[in-house]
């Protein structure tokens, strides 16, 4: 039985909202360019319409080059978006590593100041 590989913008899709939700979990900035599922656009009398870019929408039909276009301009290209992704898994990360480092300086600290007393106290 073969395995059904993900479409990469699939797989780019998810990992965007995944960062996207780790981000908004740290309480952190994410990019303003992030490549979300849908998006508001401006149609051609000016009016704003929302188009839905979810991969599960857009796999089952071919879709116009204006809409192609369209999302490309939004979200950028293919290497535009993983380079936003990549950059901003590294940013969770060098918080975590950050914030880490601080819990560990922290206890050491509290684990000094104990000693400390129990050594006054004898």
């Amino acid at each position: 039985m073969a395995a059904v590989e993900e479409p990469i913008l699939s797989r780019l899709d998810r990992l965007d909202n995944i960062i996207k939700k780790l981000e908004e979990v740290r309480g952190g900035d994410h990019s303003p360019k992030t490549s979300t599922a849908s998006s508001e656009t401006l149609t051609s009398d000016g009016q704003v319409s929302s188009l839905d870019f979810s991969p599960r929408s857009m796999e089952k039909h071919c879709r116009p080059i204006e809409d192609v276009i369209s999302e490309t301009e939004h979200k950028g290209t293919l290497i535009e978006r993983l380079v936003n992704v990549e950059n901003r898994v590294l940013n969770v990360c060098l918080q975590l590593e950050a914030e880490l480092e601080m819990m560990k300086k922290k206890k050491e600290e509290e684990n000094f100041n104990l000693k400390n007393k129990l050594a006054h106290n004898k």
